[in-house]
């Protein structure tokens, strides 16, 4: 199974899926059990694609594939030995500084390299080349800004589907519903939801940037 770099179509749930929810209501089959179903049928096919989001049952719970025939860790590994063998040296470079720094969240904080570090990893590398790109503007420097956003081009094959700019509102939207926070002082509680909701998935600083403007 590869990640996409381009558009990801959306899964529509398959009849096998369709049937295993019917039998979760019939027989009360808990929810562990049906994410390891779920995972059988994402493993078997070859149309799901990584970073696909699909619901589950009928709370509209979301989920994220970031694993299968190749996770991301696998799909870095096999990209740096593309690159080498194509002489890209721009994007191995990219890809060698997201590899060393998995390395050293595993030395440093005793972390397991998987997919989930790799999400944060490549989520801090996109921010610093955008803190760059703010700075390279004010010193008009376009060759610097192009070299700049290419590398994130290469860094986001790695994260899941991005949500466009309506479905984080739309998001952001339904956790106000849930919180009802009263003000800036409730700040905390809203953004640890949008944490585990839009985290890899959308720009936290415009995130946060929303959050905070609609708090006001």
């Amino acid at each position: 199974m590869s990640l996409l770099n381009g558009k990801k179509e959306k899964l529509t749930i398959s009849q096998e899926l369709e049937e295993e929810q019917q039998r979760k209501k019939e027989l009360k089959i808990p929810e562990k059990e049906i994410v390891q179903i779920v995972a059988k049928i994402i493993k078997s096919s070859n149309s799901i694609q990584l970073g696909t989001i699909f619901s589950l049952n009928n709370k509209q719970k979301k989920y994220i594939i970031v694993a299968g025939d190749e996770n991301m860790i696998e799909k870095l590994d096999k990209d740096m030995i593309e690159a080498m063998k194509n002489k890209e040296k721009d994007r191995l470079t990219v890809i060698r500084m997201v590899k060393a720094s998995l390395k050293q969240e595993q030395i440093d904080h005793k972390k397991e390299i998987n997919d989930e570090l790799l999400i944060d990893v490549v989520n801090k590398q996109i921010k610093m080349r955008k803190d760059s790109i703010a700075e390279f503007e004010k010193g008009n420097r376009q060759d610097l800004i192009d070299k700049t956003q290419e590398e994130i081009k290469v860094l986001l094959a790695y994260l899941p589907e991005q949500l466009s700019q309506e479905e984080v509102e739309k998001i952001i939207d339904e956790i106000f519903a849930e919180v009802k926070p009263e003000g800036p002082k409730d700040m905390g509680k809203v953004m640890g939801l949008a944490q585990a909701k839009l985290k890899g998935k959308a720009d936290m600083k415009e995130v946060s940037t929303i959050i905070r403007g609609k708090l006001q």
